[in-house]
């Protein structure tokens, strides 16, 4: 294989991986529109709002509230741990 075909394949690797945190991210934003509630170590939140942020790595910075005593917390959710997140993310 000569170096142009092994760049190109890499090229290729990177925009698959693109996608496929594009398209975990698109899940986070559908599972918060539908009024997801985020379930962590007995403790159930709400999100009540969110920002996008643009670092070297876009992510979502959400602000939650307990569901029972209202008390806030923020969470950011970027890309190398949007899988954990969204497992604990439920409609």
């Amino acid at each position: 294989m000569t170096i142009e075909k092994l760049e190109a394949r890499i090229a290729e690797l990177k925009a698959e991986v693109s996608r496929q945190k594009a398209a975990k991210m698109n899940e986070l934003m559908r599972r918060i529109d539908r009024g997801a509630l985020f379930h962590e170590i007995g403790e159930t939140w709400r999100i009540d709002g969110w920002t996008l942020g643009f670092g070297a790595l876009p992510s979502v910075m959400l602000e939650m509230e307990h569901t029972t005593d209202e008390t806030r917390m923020h969470r950011t959710v970027r890309p190398e741990n949007i899988d954990s997140f969204l497992e604990k993310l439920k409609l």
